[in-house]
């Protein structure tokens, strides 16, 4: 390095959205009333909130009935179906609703969509869960699409009213390609962008970063799909790029040779995440 200091960038829109800024607020207070506090699946998609939400004694459930009766629940930041509600209620179970936002206003218009009979299709990937609870809310489903190649193949919806949605996260390109292919089959669709500007200007700022630096490291969850389409991003951008969870796992193979770093991060992962990078960083380039 020839002693001279390197020189880390953050990306803008780097780390909590305001969504799950607000989730783990929510969830840090139940946890001070002393009760029983469990979340219906992982509130967040980042091993280190959750471990920060255990280090709380808040307790995670893979299903309602993993639940004890009475107990207070928090509600993922990525929803929860209708019949996960009925029974929470049905149990009385104390509801905190951490649902963010923007995910409770497409459920919404989904329901807004319901009224008036329209066949709901969605663009996103069937495996996450706030498509699927976007899915649950759906009175006429009319698919999950994850490339427009799925589109062309979708069932028109007879006479009905019909019109597309989207997960948050979900890639843009992709999201416009699969419009376009659902409008050729069925003109007259509804195109809803409920798409994530938080994310999208996450992904333009780590794309700016990446080209400027030439590598990146991506801070957040494997299994957070925002995280992961940084990563994807930063890759296009023609950066080298590493994707890690915790600072533990920088090396010094991802610093070497390095005159600047990129460093960007999933809506999900916490501050005091990017902030343990960038000190692993300086700590690993000092010692090469």
């Amino acid at each position: 390095m020839g002693g001279d200091k390197i020189r880390i960038i953050v990306a803008g829109h780097s780390g909590f959205c305001g969504g799950a800024k607000r989730a783990m607020e929510l969830a840090a207070a139940a946890a001070e009333t002393g009760r029983h506090v469990y979340t219906l699946g992982p509130l967040l998609h980042n091993p280190e909130a959750l471990k920060t939400l255990k280090q709380m004694k808040i307790k995670v459930a893979a299903g309602v009935s993993d639940i004890p009766p009475g107990a207070t629940v928090v509600l993922r930041a990525h929803g929860a179906t209708p019949g996960e509600i009925e029974t929470l209620r049905a149990a009385e179970a104390k509801i905190v609703d951490a649902v963010c936002p923007f995910v409770a206003g497409i459920h919404k218009k989904i329901r807004a969509l319901n009224q008036r009979g329209a066949v709901v299709y969605i663009a996103g990937d069937a495996a996450h869960s706030e498509t699927a609870t976007q899915s649950s809310v759906c009175a006429n489903k009319g698919g999950v699409f994850a490339a427009a190649a799925e589109a062309r193949a979708a069932k028109p919806p007879e006479g009905r009213p019909a019109a597309l949605i989207a997960q948050t996260s979900f890639d843009r390109a992709e999201f416009a390609e699969i419009a376009a292919a659902l409008s050729a089959r069925i003109p007259e669709i509804e195109i809803h962008d409920t798409l994530c500007d938080w994310m999208r200007k996450a992904r333009e700022s780590a794309e700016k970063v990446a080209r400027e630096t030439g590598l990146m490291i991506v801070v957040g969850g494997r299994a957070s799909a925002n995280t992961s389409r940084l990563f994807d991003v930063c890759v296009a951008a023609g950066a080298r790029a590493f994707l890690v969870e915790t600072a533990d796992e920088i090396l010094p193979e991802h610093v070497a040779g390095a005159g600047s770093i990129g460093v960007a991060a999933g809506a999900s992962t916490p501050p005091e995440s990017i902030d343990r990078v960038v000190r692993k960083l300086e700590t690993v380039a000092e010692g090469i």
